[in-house]
């Protein structure tokens, strides 16, 4: 398997016309501005999400039947966020502070496709 990695390494390294420690640092730095991405994506949303719940805190309709769907619409917003969230944060920390795994991971899935 080390040498199938190995060869896989040094041909992209010779179909982009640079080193193989070019190639993992380039690889390495797209997951790391992926993680950083998918950090700044979760900032945006939190901020967003505060947003629609302070104006949404203020809304008071003079007709009460309209609390029920104002009432489903946050479930059902404040859920989907929640679960968003999760998955930009858990991907965010993941790919900034661990690219070394994703690259080979992503060398390991160029071998296999080799075959």
């Amino acid at each position: 398997m080390y040498h199938d990695v190995k060869k896989a390494v040094v041909v992209l390294a010779e179909q982009f016309k640079t080193t193989t420690e070019q190639v993992l640092y380039i690889i390495g730095k797209k997951y790391f501005l992926d993680g950083i991405f998918n950090l700044v994506c979760l900032l945006i949303l939190i901020i967003i999400t505060i947003i629609i719940l302070v104006k949404v805190s203020k809304f008071n309709p003079e007709d009460k039947s309209l609390w029920i769907p104002i009432v489903a619409f946050g479930i059902f917003f404040l859920g989907g966020d929640l679960v968003i969230m999760y998955y930009l944060l858990y991907d965010g920390i993941q790919y900034t502070f661990n690219p070394e795994y994703y690259v080979l991971q992503d060398i390991v899935n160029i071998v296999k496709s080799f075959k």
